[in-house]
């Protein structure tokens, strides 16, 4: 059992050195769940110094990532250097003894799906533009 513990520890090792360590409960307040999914959890928060500038902070199981803990290094990695209007940007990553916290833009707007569904009539102008953004953001991540 020990040796299995010891393992977990090396697997996020590796990331440690990117993500603060402080208690994230300690630089940002928690307000209330926007989401929950398969790893973890949205929530909205915004830093105590500054409670007006509100954030997105997905809490994600470190237990149920370990095995893909180079899929969160490459997609954190990633998210650090993009910088498009239509594409969340990625502010700081946290890590205490049961998840990593990333902390990113918040995005009033929802999800699209759920958009989609209460808008069922979309004129073609409409339509275009939402193609138009993601289309966009797309060719900015394969540049």
């Amino acid at each position: 059992m020990v040796e299995s513990k010891d393992k977990k520890k090396d697997v996020f090792a590796n990331i440690a050195s990117n993500f603060s360590t402080q208690d994230i409960r300690s630089v940002y307040k928690f307000t209330r769940v926007l989401g929950t999914g398969h790893f973890g959890t949205v929530r909205l928060g915004a830093p105590k110094t500054d409670e007006k500038n509100v954030v997105g902070i997905k809490s994600i199981l470190k237990e149920s990532i370990k095995k893909d803990i180079k899929n969160l290094e490459e997609e954190l990695f990633i998210m650090a250097q993009v910088d498009h209007p239509n594409i969340i940007k990625f502010h700081e990553s946290y890590l205490d003894h049961k998840y990593v916290h990333i902390v990113m833009e918040y995005c009033s707007g929802g999800e699209l799906f759920d958009h989609i569904v209460k808008h069922t009539n979309f004129t073609e102008g409409y339509a275009s533009k939402l193609m138009k953004q993601m289309i966009s953001s797309i060719k900015h991540l394969h540049e």
